[in-house]
């Protein structure tokens, strides 16, 4: 494995796990960063309701409803 996708890896376990801060914002961003690079640009054809239920995208303390009613506001 290349360094770069390990460091990639070892930083998003941490974001994950909350041994490293990052504001909800910069959760968010980096989330999408994420889901682009293993689903690729988006297409209402090829995608089913919930593909990205299974994935572990967010901190657990940004994962309620709560949340993101807070974050869609802010945008």
């Amino acid at each position: 494995m290349c360094e770069q996708r390990s460091f990639f890896l070892q930083v998003k376990e941490g974001i994950l796990n909350d041994e490293i801060y990052c504001p909800p914002e910069t959760a968010v961003l980096l989330a999408s960063y994420a889901v682009q690079a293993k689903y690729g640009d988006h297409s209402a054809l090829e995608v089913k309701e919930g593909y990205l239920a299974n994935d572990r995208l967010l901190p657990a303390r940004y994962c309620c409803v709560q949340f993101f009613f807070a974050v869609q506001q802010c945008m």
